[in-house]
Formats: structure tokens, sequence, C-alpha cells
């Protein structure tokens, strides 16, 4: 048996190397010009992972919150804190300052 040979012509050539020829084409296609190519595949991956990192974030957050939650809810003198610090609440015998901005009329007009 006598291989075939073929011209040497581009036909030539293509006939000689049609599988090889297939084959990258193929992976050209799959790897740069397919929708889900390596470039997208590859920031898909990146969106992937700053997602997870936000989430772990606010996991954390939501943990940090539930604690202080906990402790409102629980601890007599953390619940006084809070209502003195933001809520303006005063027990007998407090002094509350209230701290208004001047307010200049020349602007006004």
């Amino acid at each position: 048996m006598s291989k075939k040979s073929y011209s040497k012509s581009a036909l030539g050539f293509l006939l000689e190397f049609k599988y090889v020829i297939i084959i990258g084409f193929y992976l050209f296609w799959m790897l740069f010009m397919d929708n889900n190519n390596l470039i997208s595949i590859y920031k898909l991956n990146k969106e992937i992972s700053r997602y997870e990192e936000s989430k772990n974030f606010y996991d954390g957050e939501i943990q940090n919150l539930a604690h202080q939650k906990h402790l409102l809810e629980n601890d007599i003198e953390t619940s006084i804190a809070y209502g003195k610090k933001n809520m303006i609440v005063s027990a007998k015998g407090d002094d509350v300052f209230y701290i208004e901005e001047k307010t200049d009329d020349k602007n006004e007009k």
C-alpha cells in the first residue's frame, strides 16, 4: 500500500493535513470565538470571587449586628448606654444639652 501523494498546491496541503487543520480550527473556535470562551470564563470567575468576598464581609457584619442585638435585648447596662448615646434618654439628675447651629440671616435673603 502506498500513501497518496498530493500536489504541492494549497488544496494538496489542506488534504494532507485536514485533521490537524480541523482540530486546530476547533480549538481556536472553542478557546476564543465561542460564547463560553476562556476570556469570558476568566471574567466570570473573577466576578464570582468578588461576590464571594462581599458575601463573606456581609456575613461577618450580620453576625456582628446579631451579637449587638443580643446584648441590647439581654444586658440592661448596654441598653441604658445605647439609649443615652443614641436616643437622648436620661435618668433623673442627668443634664442634657441641646446644641443648635446658628443660622446666618444674611445667607437666607
